[in-house]
């Protein structure tokens, strides 16, 4: 009986010691499994460039951006760019709507991240991330979209929570 207990022991201290306390992300992005009880539609496929309108009551300044539809093109992201350009950005396809988190690893500029609804309204926005850091930044909101710009970029553009937003490449739109 004795002998059991001991050998209880030693499986469980053998197993937290094999624990990593706090495991780094392994990827360019966070890809927990949404929690959501339904699945959104896949999205259509998208080309790898395209434009961004910021369109709350008229159309307003156009973003040329790339465009990150697959696992690979979103965890490559902007990771290594020594700039972005003021108008230039990019738009992540998310593979379905959640809370998602972006960190910065290998990011070498300053980025605002905006979270975007299915509908391409703004659920949030992360000013500034600071390059070079793996802290986790999301806004607490589902989003489907997300938005990478030059750091400061969205308010000078006045891209705020409630922003609505186009996506178009040739009359498409996802």
């Amino acid at each position: 009986m004795i002998r059991l207990l001991l050998c209880i022991v030693v499986v469980c201290v053998v197993e937290v010691g094999c624990t990593e306390r706090n495991p780094r992300p392994s990827a360019h992005r966070e890809w927990t499994p949404p929690v959501a009880s339904e699945p959104d539609r896949a999205p259509i496929p998208l080309p790898t460039r395209a434009q961004v309108t910021l369109f709350d009551q008229v159309a307003g300044p156009t973003i040329d951006v790339e465009v990150a539809h697959t696992e690979i093109e979103r965890n490559q992201g902007l990771m290594f760019r020594k700039s972005l350009g003021p108008m230039r950005g990019m738009v992540f396809v998310m593979p379905r709507t959640h809370d998602w988190a972006f960190y910065m690893r290998n990011t070498l500029i300053p980025l605002d991240i905006i979270f975007i609804d299915q509908s391409w309204r703004v659920v949030g926005v992360v000013a500034k991330a600071a390059p070079l850091t793996e802290t986790l930044r999301r806004v607490g909101q589902p989003s489907r979209y997300v938005l990478e710009l030059d750091g400061g970029q969205a308010a000078r553009l006045g891209m705020t929570r409630g922003s609505k937003l186009r996506f178009s490449q040739g009359g498409s739109t996802p």
